[in-house]
């Protein structure tokens, strides 16, 4: 089932007459826990969360906590693990909207580097470099 188009839904709230009917549209963004979120990204990726863990620079046990669901990341933590699987921008607006997390801001500088190196496909710590040479604060230290 296709997910529904954000102005499509804006749409169909503002024609519709009752709350019951707005509450009742399906092909809303399904609510998912971020460990629900990353393993459903493992599959399409065909990737282990061992790998992700290790290329995301984040320590073994605590990224395992992270993927189990044990551990709620901060922002950079999750796009450490987004860059390490080379997520993209709608994958990982999506998985800082599960986090709860206030999503990419290109006008940001700091986030305007991470937009840039999941561009291209850069590295957390290629990415930490640029951030370095702007005096910006590391995507994880």
């Amino acid at each position: 089932m296709k997910e529904i188009d954000t102005r499509e839904l804006e749409n169909q709230i503002s024609a519709s007459n009752d709350i019951e009917s707005v509450n009742n549209i399906s092909n809303i963004i399904p609510e998912l826990s971020v460990s629900q979120y990353l393993e459903e990204l493992l599959k399409i990726h065909k990737m282990e969360a061992k790998d992700v863990i290790k290329a995301a620079n984040l320590e073994r046990t605590y990224g395992y906590k992270i993927f189990s669901g044990d551990k709620n990341p901060g922002r950079p933590k999750l796009l450490a693990i987004a860059v390490a699987m080379q997520l993209s921008h709608e994958e990982v607006q999506r998985l800082l909207y599960y986090a709860k997390e206030e999503k990419l801001y290109v006008k940001n500088s700091w986030d305007r580097v991470i937009w840039y190196g999941l561009e291209k496909h850069l590295g957390v710590s290629d990415i930490n470099i640029i951030l370095h040479d702007f005096g910006l604060v590391p995507l994880l230290k």
